[in-house]
């Protein structure tokens, strides 16, 4: 059989189900590979790159397991002496979390393998819809792609929800197109609860509408795409979101608590896209560097420029768009984390695996796919080393300061974590289990020290090597001046409140 046979017109699309023995082994073989990129340190602590993050939705779980798990009233560790709700994203992870902690205890790898899971059906899913759009051979070639890109790697294995929303926004896609394909009802009901769902896990995950919006319009016309049952859909995706995000505005009011999740900084774009500097980040040091690979970008640029063989190949181009433009509203946001580029994964993916797909297929191309694919693993390699270098619990002066915190202190002890490089970073206050504030030394002087003893703060907490500035070293040994020091690993500092030096 022809391993693109089953490639048909969006205007007729049908749902083949002839899947050949040579495809199911050879998308066993690519998930085998993508599940051991993703297992490496499946237990290790919550630290290295973007450890805040980690630990600030690994701290909410742990407060469900402890508290009475209300999903829809999300608690945080730094909280200082208040109740620590939080406006968040809908904490659909950190609730799955806390579920299976019920059963494994609190367990970095029980965390871990709920991203590494959605990781492997995301791919699955992705892999099937390339299959019955363009053909076998290019989903193995796409799929291969997406499975040891180095961003989706990392963060198919981190605590963060990130694994979680690519999957429920990819689920809800490949259920639209059975959808249209069966003329099901019910496909689209539950289409629309996976999109709502990826929406309330990552607001941004809705730009996944404009390639949805393609699928209709191309299948059966804009007064289709105009009919009760999709205006209902939408409605209701949307209406949910905003009950959420309402919700969640309030207890930011409330509490004064936030994850920025409607921050204004994230957003606002014609500084960010006229920035030379800014392009020079997310091109390079982003799509070039830690999501396709240097080898993977030019290959996947090119693919870009492969002409389409049906209608339904053109929906990989209103998915690429609809993330290109997510990319330019949140400019700021893309700017400051990596992981806001992860939405390029997939689409990006069908494009290098469509041009790798057709160079297999030319007899004076065909030698140079392995060196590509090749490369482009290595390269992962080296980038996930990077990630994975900081895993190490032995070598973390976070991880020996939090231990010894922690021996120190007992549960109902309040800590204060002081940095002058961020002072949203909860990593320490996780690790040491405890609960505080994470300030800047500008909010630390002996007034403000002292109502914060009175509010029950036991002891501030830090490490040296955030303090690179000969101000911050000075702040620094003046506060030291002022507290009793306790013995504490080398380079870090933890200095008792309520007793003399």
């Amino acid at each position: 059989m022809d391993s693109d046979s089953n490639a048909h017109e969006l205007k007729n699309p049908t749902a083949s189900a002839a899947i050949s023995k040579v495809w199911i082994w050879r998308i066993i073989i690519v998930l085998a590979i993508a599940a051991a990129l993703r297992v490496v340190h499946l237990d290790s602590d919550f630290i290295g790159f973007h450890s805040w993050r980690q630990t600030d939705t690994a701290g909410v779980a742990r407060n469900m397991l402890r508290g009475d798990g209300n999903i829809l009233s999300p608690r945080i560790d730094w909280r200082g002496d208040g109740d620590g709700r939080v406006e968040m994203e809908f904490p659909l992870y950190s609730w799955l979390v806390s579920s299976v902690w019920r059963i494994t205890g609190i367990a970095p790898w029980a965390a871990r393998g709920i991203s590494v899971l959605a990781s492997l059906v995301t791919l699955v899913l992705f892999a099937d819809l390339v299959r019955r759009i363009s053909g076998e051979r290019v989903s193995i070639a796409s799929a291969i792609v997406a499975a040891i890109a180095p961003l989706a790697v990392y963060y198919g294995r981190t605590a963060m929800p990130e694994s979680l929303m690519l999957c429920l926004t990819m689920s809800g896609l490949y259920m639209f197109w059975l959808h249209l394909v069966r003329r099901s009802s019910i496909l689209l009901i539950v289409s629309c609860v996976l999109i709502a769902g990826a929406g309330l896990v990552k607001l941004p995950s809705l730009y996944i509408g404009l390639p949805l919006v393609y699928l209709v319009v191309s299948t059966r016309g804009w007064r289709a795409a105009m009919s009760p049952a999709y205006i209902l859909g939408a409605i209701g995706v949307l209406g949910v979101n905003a009950m959420w995000y309402i919700h969640a505005a309030r207890i930011g009011q409330e509490t004064g608590n936030s994850f920025g999740v409607l921050g204004s900084w994230k957003y606002g774009t014609a500084a960010a896209i006229a920035d030379v500097g800014f392009w020079n980040e997310i091109v390079f040091r982003r799509l070039g560097e830690r999501v396709f690979t240097w080898i993977g970008l030019p290959v996947m640029l090119l693919g870009l420029l492969f002409a389409r063989r049906n209608g339904q190949e053109r929906l990989f181009d209103f998915w690429m768009i609809s993330v290109f433009i997510y990319l330019v509203i949140a400019a700021p946001g893309n700017r400051e984390h990596e992981y806001y580029q992860l939405p390029f994964v997939l689409p990006g993916s069908y494009f290098a695996g469509r041009a790798i797909s057709d160079w297999w297929q030319s007899p004076r191309l065909r030698a140079l796919v392995p060196f590509l694919v090749v490369g482009i693993l290595l390269l992962s390699l080296y980038r996930m080393n990077a990630y994975w270098r900081l895993e190490l619990s032995n070598r973390s002066a976070e991880v020996a300061l939090a231990s010894d915190t922690q021996a120190l202190s007992t549960p109902t002890d309040l800590i204060i974590v002081v940095s002058p490089r961020w002072s949203g970073d909860p990593t320490l206050l996780y690790l040491a289990d405890r609960k505080g504030w994470v300030l800047h030394p500008s909010e630390l002087d002996t007034i403000g020290i002292k109502e914060l003893t009175d509010r029950g703060a036991f002891a501030i907490i830090g490490l040296e090597s955030k303090f690179r500035t000969d101000q911050e070293r000075v702040w620094l040994t003046n506060l030291r001046s002022l507290l009793a020091s306790a013995q504490a690993p080398e380079g870090t500092f933890i200095l008792r409140l309520n007793s003399e030096p």
